[in-house]
């Protein structure tokens, strides 16, 4: 039979092989960082507990490891326990993802207090623990969550049989340190099966926000499609109605003209859902643009697409180039944008003005973009809804477009900001005012 000092060195060995498991795991993935203190202070208290035979001293120094071990324990426990029954964080994804929230200051407390130097209350201390990891366990039901759970009952079972020994029962401390390996054994398949779960857990939430994404498409392209084919449906229902009697050419160009609107909505309703679709899948680097010709291309190719509308568009801007970071994305910005101020326009004469300027906000500078309409204007209990439609929670189909949720986003990749205001400040159906700040470094 081995030497009960050699036993101690082997397991303090194998203790230390699995604290640098767990160094490991945290630097490549930021895996279990408590339980990756509570193995590294466990290793301590196990090399120090070696040398208990050469001072009595040392078996208290590793005590008082074990117990600080045992505090970052019960820690990593009382904060997993609070984010999943207290803070609605109950995906598995969540637990390993190194973003570990601060948790209550009484269940501190209440662990200090339990841990101390003698052994039967610290039992009941680890049987409380244990209760804990149970509940955890089934609400998760993963595999690193069983072999955490594990580690508990048998560091539970390892004191248990220690007392055992205290009290001079034969063959105790060799179970004991049985139940310290299979302790450390639970610890190393902790170790390894945490990555493998968390990436896991990531394949299936990427595949179900993909799907979720597509389902989102689908039904908006469905309902929105669907409209559009009624208006032209409509469209012709009436001129095959009143076709023989249209004896005014204005009569027939306007039902030409929201045919040919409905058909220029359809388009733009599957080219947006298809940026968007690009967005989520591929990125797009930043680098330096001039804003302000972006913004006169977008007005190029607006003027092409409605040739039959009258529009009055006014530039106001000093500088030569207004230079942002940004991407090709830009270009898509401003046409969503002037699309909107043209399409929800019954003015005989659709105005839009463009204005810009620099402006410092908290040492950092923004090239402020203003693009104006005489449009029917946004009220203002809707203004902030009008770009949250294109958002996977949201269950509603209806809403005023597709464009500015893919306008927003853009935005927001760039971290920018955009808002809405009305364009006459007390009126808001004389028209909106676009706002957009683009950080120029």
């Amino acid at each position: 039979m081995l030497d009960e000092n050699i036993i101690d060195i082997i397991f303090a060995v194998y203790t230390a092989i699995i604290s640098g498991l767990f160094i490991v795991l945290y630097k490549k993935g930021n895996f279990l960082l408590l339980w990756l203190f509570t193995s590294i202070f466990f290793t301590i208290g196990n090399i120090i507990f070696i040398f208990r035979y050469y001072n009595s001293i040392y078996r208290l120094i590793s005590n008082i490891f074990y117990f600080i071990s045992a505090l970052f324990l019960s820690s990593s426990i009382f904060q997993e326990y609070y984010q999943i029954f207290f803070n609605n964080r109950g995906s598995p994804e969540t637990h390993y993802n190194g973003n570990e929230r601060v948790f209550p200051v009484i269940f501190i407390i209440f662990s200090v207090a339990l841990i101390n130097f003698i052994q039967i209350p610290f039992l009941l201390y680890i049987l409380i623990m244990m209760a804990f990891m149970t509940k955890i366990y089934l609400k998760i039901k993963s595999i690193t969550h069983l072999f955490l759970l594990l580690a508990q009952i048998f560091t539970f079972l390892t004191l248990f049989f220690s007392v055992l020994h205290n009290f001079s029962i034969q063959g105790m401390w060799e179970i004991a340190y049985f139940m310290k390996l299979m302790l450390g054994g639970s610890l190393l398949a902790t170790g390894l099966s945490a990555p493998t779960e968390s990436k896991l857990h990531q394949s299936e939430e990427k595949f179900r926000t993909s799907y979720n994404r597509a389902e989102f498409y689908k039904d908006l392209f469905t309902h929105d499609i669907n409209n559009i084919l009624q208006s032209i449906q409509s469209a012709l229902d009436l001129f095959a109605i009143y076709g023989k009697d249209l004896q005014d050419k204005k009569d027939f160009f306007d039902l030409i003209v929201l045919v040919h609107g409905q058909i220029n909505r359809a388009a733009n309703l599957v080219y947006n859902i298809k940026k968007l679709s690009e967005m989520d899948e591929k990125e797009y680097p930043l680098k330096e643009m001039d804003a302000w010709k972006c913004l006169k291309k977008s007005i190029d190719l607006i003027k092409k697409k409605y040739p039959h509308k009258k529009l009055k568009i006014t530039l106001e801007h000093g500088a030569e180039k207004t230079l942002v970071k940004a991407n090709e994305l830009l270009f898509d910005v401003f046409k969503n944008i002037l699309n909107n101020a043209i399409i929800h326009n019954k003015n005989e004469i659709i105005e839009i003005t463009a204005k810009s300027h620099e402006i410092i906000i908290n040492d950092s500078k923004y090239q402020k973009i203003e693009i104006s309409d005489n449009g029917i204007g946004i009220h203002d209990a809707i203004k902030k809804k009008i770009f949250e439609r294109a958002t996977l929670k949201e269950k509603s189909i209806t809403g005023t477009g597709l464009s500015l949720s893919l306008v927003k986003k853009i935005i927001e990749s760039y971290k920018g900001e955009i808002w809405v205001e009305n364009r006459i400040k007390e009126d808001y159906s004389k028209g909106s005012k676009v706002i957009i700040l683009l950080p120029t470094k």
